[in-house]
C-alpha cells in the first residue's frame, strides 16, 4: 500500500479528467475527495479514444484497461470519401503505440469503469453537489457547497468548459466562445439500420471506421462488432449564439439538411437514428492561458477547464489524464510543505505540449473542410487522421519524474526551461482561436500555424 504523503485533495468535477485525477492522487498516496454538480452520469453512446498516451496510465488501474479493451472497436484501417462517397485515401491505422492501445469505444464505458474504480478504491465523491465558492490562502484552499467549507490542501478545478475555478483562478469572467462549429453526435444498435442495400455492408463487416470530408463538414462513422453498434460524429457550421444552450437534443432532419447531396450511404446512417440517440453538442472554445494557478498556488486547472479541445484533436480526454499523473506526481515530488511549488511545476510542464496538442484539433478539421487538393493529389495522407509519435508515445509520468530538477531550477532559480515532450525542434508560439480563424479562411494554414502531424 502507498505511503500517505498527507496532502488532503479536492477535486471539483467528476468527467474524465476529474476522476483521472481521484485516482493518480490516490495512487501517489494523496488523500481525495471528489465533488461532482450532476447528479448522475450522463450516459451517452457516442465514441471517444484513448489514446497510447493515456492508456499507459490507465494501464497502472487494476483491471479497468483490459475491461475497457473488451468493448473497444479495432477498425484497422479509416476509409475516407470525399462528399459525393468516392474514396480518396484508406489510411491504415496505428492500433497501439509502445504496446498501449488506441481504445475506441462508448463514452460511458469509461466513465462507469473509471467511476466503479474510484469506489473500489474507497474514495469520497459527493454527486449532485453545487460548489459555489473556492478560497484559498498561503496553508491550505477550499470550496463551499451549500454553505459548507471544505478545507484541503489542494483544490483542483476540473470542472470542464464553463468551469467557475476557472474563474477564480484567472480572475476573468469571460464565457467560452463558438469554435463556430458543433457536432452531431448519434449512436444506435447495428440492427436500427435495417436491410438497407446501403449500409449492409457497415452491418455485416465487422469493426470499420469511414469518414466523409467537405466543404465545412466531415463526418466519421464508426461500427463496434462486439457491441452491435454503430456511431457518428459530423462537425458542422454552428447556426446558434454562443450564449444558447451548448448541448441539446439533435433532429435527423437538421443532419440531413447539413450534409444535403452528400454520400447516399452517410445520410442513410442518419435517416436510421433513433430519436432519442442524436445529440447537437456546440465545440466551445477558450483562448489558450498561460495561468492554470491560483496566486496563491493552492488550486489549480485542469482538462477542459484549462485547455478544451476540439474533437478533431482526438486527444481532449486523453489531455487530462496527463493533467492527472502531472498533478498527482508533481505533489509527490514536492511533498505537502511545497504544494504550490507542485503546481506551478505541473503548469510549467504541461503548457507548451497542451497548446500544440490543441492547435492540432483546428488545423486537422482545417485539412479536411477546406482541402488543398493539390498538396493532396501529392501526398494523398495529408489527409490522414493524424497519429503523431511525439503525442502518443509520450509518458506524462516519467516526464513529471525526469524534468522535475530542471522545472524547479526554473521556478526558484530562474534557470531557463525548455520543454522537451513536443516534437523535437518545435519553437512555441503563443496563439489565440481569432488567429487561427482568420488563417483558416486561407486552403491552408501557413508554417508558423501547422502542428507537427
Amino acid at each position: 500500500m502507498t505511503k500517505s504523503s498527507g496532502i488532503k485533495v479536492i477535486i471539483v468535477g467528476a468527467g474524465f479528467g476529474g476522476l483521472a485525477a481521484a485516482i493518480e492522487c490516490h495512487r501517489k498516496g494523496h488523500d481525495v475527495e471528489v465533488f461532482e454538480q450532476a447528479p448522475a452520469f450522463a450516459m451517452l453512446g457516442d465514441l471517444i479514444v484513448m489514446t497510447p498516451n493515456a492508456c499507459r496510465v490507465i494501464a497502472k488501474w487494476g483491471n479497468v484497461l483490459p475491461e475497457v479493451k473488451k468493448r473497444c472497436t479495432w477498425a484497422k484501417e479509416a476509409i475516407i470519401h470525399n462528399e459525393k462517397g468516392e474514396v480518396l485515401h484508406t489510411q491504415q491505422m496505428v492500433l497501439e503505440n509502445n504496446g498501449f492501445p488506441f481504445c475506441n469505444t462508448h463514452r460511458s464505458y469509461y466513465q462507469t469503469a473509471f467511476y466503479q474504480y474510484v469506489l473500489s478504491l474507497g474514495l469520497k465523491i459527493h454527486m449532485n453537489v453545487r460548489v459555489t465558492e473556492y478560497f484559498e490562502n498561503q496553508h491550505e484552499a477550499g470550496i463551499i457547497v451549500n454553505g459548507e467549507r471544505y478545507i484541503a490542501d489542494v483544490v483542483i478545478g476540473a470542472d470542464g468548459v464553463h468551469s467557475r475555478c476557472r474563474h477564480f483562478v484567472t480572475s476573468s469572467t469571460t464565457s467560452p466562445v463558438s469554435s463556430g462549429f458543433a457536432i452531431y453526435r448519434g449512436w444506435f444498435p447495428l440492427s436500427a439500420l435495417g436491410d438497407n442495400p446501403l449500409t449492409n455492408h457497415l452491418r455485416e463487416g465487422g469493426d470499420s471506421m469511414n469518414a466523409w470530408i467537405g466543404p465545412d463538414v466531415h463526418a466519421f462513422v464508426t461500427v463496434c462488432d462486439k457491441l452491435n453498434s454503430i456511431a457518428y460524429v459530423l462537425t458542422h457550421k454552428d447556426e446558434y449564439e454562443a450564449k444558447e444552450t451548448w448541448s441539446f437534443p439533435g433532429k435527423v432532419e437538421d443532419v440531413l439538411k447539413a450534409i444535403n447531396g452528400w454520400d447516399p450511404t452517410l445520410q442513410a446512417v442518419v435517416k436510421a437514428t433513433p430519436k432519442t440517440k442524436l445529440i447537437d453538442w456546440k465545440l466551445l472554445w477558450r483562448d489558450p492561458i498561460k495561468k492554470w494557478v491560483s496566486p496563491k498556488g493552492r488550486i489549480a486547472l485542469s482538462g477542459d477547464a484549462a485547455h478544451p479541445f476540439l474533437p478533431s484533436s482526438g486527444n481532449g480526454a486523453s489531455q487530462a489524464i496527463e493533467d492527472a499523473t502531472t498533478i498527482a506526481s508533481a505533489l509527490e515530488l514536492a511533498g505537502k510543505d511545497n504544494v504550490a511549488l507542485a503546481l506551478r511545476a505541473y503548469e510549467s510542464l504541461r503548457y507548451e505540449r497542451v497548446c500544440l496538442a490543441q492547435r492540432n484539433g483546428f488545423e486537422t478539421r482545417h485539412r479536411w473542410h477546406k482541402t488543398n487538393w493539390k498538396e493532396f493529389d501529392k501526398d494523398p495522407s495529408t489527409i490522414n487522421l493524424p497519429q503523431p509519435n511525439w503525442l502518443y508515445a509520450h509518458d506524462a509520468e516519467a516526464y513529471t519524474y525526469e524534468r522535475w530538477h530542471d522545472v524547479v531550477e526554473h521556478l526558484t532559480n530562474g534557470k531557463p526551461f525548455k520543454s522537451t515532450n513536443t516534437y523535437p525542434g518545435h519553437v512555441h508560439e503563443d496563439w489565440t482561436v481569432a488567429g487561427v480563424m482568420e488563417a483558416e479562411k486561407e486552403m491552408a494554414p501557413p508554417p508558423a500555424l501547422r502542428a507537427r502531424l
